[in-house]
């Protein structure tokens, strides 16, 4: 994967889902991608740092988890749901 495609959606990928924190933000997409933007000092982001990002980045290890059926953002977490429960 290129680090490019880490910050954008591909060909005919489209977002599917949009869950929001109080100070974050998650996107799921047909493509069973999720990515995040906001503060991430609660590691909330699920890139594995505290670091804040202001534009969306893909959450790397969900790629790896298969079917995606729902996320969720609570105050300074988040979560999702597979396909497998």
């Amino acid at each position: 994967m290129m680090s490019g495609d880490l910050y954008s959606l591909r060909v005919k990928e489209k977002v599917i889902q949009v869950a929001c924190g109080a100070i974050h933000t998650l996107i799921r997409t047909n493509f069973d991608r999720i990515f995040s933007c906001g503060n991430g000092s609660t590691f909330a982001l699920g890139h594995g740092t505290r670091d804040s990002l202001n534009q969306f980045k893909q959450i790397e290890f969900a790629a790896d988890l298969g079917e995606i059926r729902t996320i969720a953002c609570g105050l300074s977490h988040s979560g999702l749901v597979t396909g497998d429960g």
